[in-house]
């Protein structure tokens, strides 16, 4: 739940993000934050890849970590106005289940559906991009961190309700949609082949200061035969992916893996 405010966000000097989807041959385009004074389509959301985020881009460099994300980085095209305001701006995150990539190939699809459930990240009753330079890429610090996977897919959703005067730059993948925009009350929108240039900053690790929990070893079997198969579990496990484990044997001391 965020409360309505006025922001204008504050921006010290264009940067590359520490992790980015892709810098490579682009386009501009006017949805969400450039659209005709008359025009509705206010909304679109981008689907990225697993591990779609890397140091140097493309993939390449360091891929970007599990994490907290707390910035988004957006690139900006050549049509420019520091004085745009935008009205409910809004950033909305989320993560697919599995690998889905993209909505499929071929030419634009309509009536495609966006996905919902998505976790606020932003909002701002009133929103300029202050300090903004034409095709540079322009921070956004969130309110709210999104825990992000880099196994699972990255949905991006970003809207307002009035305002315009700032493109944004999309990569064409040939026929690859990962791009939905539409109306920003609708349920579905038109599916094309392209993606926002897209970078991402995380939160850094934090330290650990507290008492580990017990870890007692549980076995299914209160009595081992030679032969038989005993299964071992934790009492207090850690997160999956974080901690190492040992099992030792208590006859002979000898370090099991």
């Amino acid at each position: 739940m965020f409360a309505a405010a006025a922001v204008c966000h504050k921006r010290t000097a264009a940067q590359t993000p520490p992790y980015f989807n892709t810098d490579g041959t682009s386009a501009y385009f006017n949805t969400p934050m450039n659209p005709p004074p008359s025009n509705a389509y206010r909304k679109v959301q981008y689907l990225y890849a697993p591990n779609s985020f890397s140091s140097l881009g493309t993939g390449l460099g360091t891929q970007a970590p599990s994490g907290l994300i707390t910035t988004i980085y957006i690139k900006v095209g050549l049509n420019i106005n520091p004085g745009a305001v935008y009205s409910d701006f809004t950033i909305k995150l989320g993560q697919v289940a599995g690998t889905q990539a993209d909505f499929g190939s071929g030419a634009a699809q309509t009536n495609y559906p966006f996905f919902s459930g998505l976790t606020t990240c932003f909002y701002a009753s009133t929103f300029s991009l202050t300090g903004i330079q034409a095709e540079t890429w322009y921070p956004i610090t969130l309110q709210s961190g999104f825990n992000y996977d880099p196994t699972q897919s990255l949905v991006l959703e970003l809207s307002n309700t009035g305002g315009f005067g700032n493109s944004v730059i999309n990569v064409v993948n040939g026929t690859v949609r990962q791009r939905i925009w539409g109306l920003n009350t609708g349920s579905t929108g038109t599916a094309a082949a392209s993606i926002l240039k897209t970078g991402l900053a995380f939160a850094p690790p934090t330290p650990c200061n507290a008492q580990p929990s017990p870890g007692n070893t549980l076995a299914n079997a209160t009595a081992v035969c030679s032969g038989s198969i005993v299964n071992l579990s934790l009492q207090n496990p850690g997160t999956p992916g974080t901690l190492t484990y040992q099992w030792y044997n208590k006859m002979d001391q000898l370090a099991e893996p």
